[in-house]
């Protein structure tokens, strides 16, 4: 079976209803799974013979009368709003609440053994950091200066 891109799913489904709901926008939110399967539903075929390719542009689409354009158009806007669906953001502190931020950061990686074999990793360190009360750009930055000075003493 050829596989389509997403694009060109996204027209036969546009084709098959006989309109353009399905926008460059919209195919971009949605996973391809979830377009094969959209496709799959007008179709009334989940499954396709090794001689039945969706690449064939001679393959006619016809939607099944229990298929009605609004309910497709409920799929579609179900998966958009399930793929747009965000997570809460993270609350990044951008000032330090304590006194010499850079001096705890430097030796929050020496003393969690940072880059060393079996030692803390990067993220280890910076919520280290940040739980100190380091401000999160600021413990980025110094882990950076703090490993380019230690693995490069030279410059």
């Amino acid at each position: 079976m050829a596989k389509l891109t997403k694009m060109e799913l996204a027209a036969k489904i546009n084709d098959a209803n006989g309109n353009n709901d399905l926008t460059s926008a919209k195919v971009k939110k949605l996973s391809h799974a979830k377009l094969v399967e959209m496709y799959d539903a007008l179709c009334q075929a989940p499954e396709f013979d090794e001689d039945d390719t969706l690449a064939d542009a001679s393959n006619e689409i016809t939607i099944p009368a229990e298929v009605a354009p609004s309910s497709l158009l409920d799929i579609i806007s179900a998966s958009v709003t399930k793929a747009t669906e965000t997570k809460p953001a993270k609350v990044i502190s951008r000032k330090s609440t304590v006194e010499g931020p850079c001096r705890i950061v430097w030796d929050l990686c020496d003393s969690m053994n940072y880059t060393k074999e079996g030692g803390a990793r990067r993220k280890d360190v910076l919520k280290a950091a940040e739980e100190a009360g380091v401000a999160h750009y600021t413990a980025r930055t110094q882990i950076q200066l703090w490993r380019k000075a230690t693995l490069n003493p030279d410059g």
